[in-house]
C-alpha cells in the first residue's frame, strides 16, 4: 500500500473525526445519500478514486488536494 495516500486518507479522517462524518459531509456536499460508511473504510484500504478526491477537493476549497489523495492518478 502506498503510505503518502494512506498518510493522506488517514488526517482527511481525522479532520472530519469519523469515517461516518466524513461520509455524512460529502453526501451534504453533493446532495445524495449513497455515501456510506463502508465507502470511506474502503477508500482508506484500496484507495480513493479519482472523481471522489476532485470532490473532496471541493468539498474542502482545496484543503485537501486531488493530487495528494490519488496521487497514482493524478501524477502520470
Amino acid at each position: 500500500m502506498d503510505n503518502t495516500k494512506f498518510n493522506w486518507m488517514e488526517q482527511l479522517i481525522t479532520f472530519y473525526k469519523t469515517q461516518t462524518a466524513l461520509a455524512a459531509a460529502l453526501n451534504a456536499f453533493l446532495g445524495t445519500t449513497n455515501i456510506k460508511t463502508g465507502h470511506v473504510y474502503y477508500w482508506l484500504r484500496k484507495g480513493l478514486p479519482a472523481s471522489r478526491a476532485i470532490e473532496i477537493e471541493a468539498m474542502t476549497d482545496g484543503l485537501f488536494n486531488r493530487r495528494l489523495l490519488c496521487p497514482k492518478f493524478f501524477d502520470q
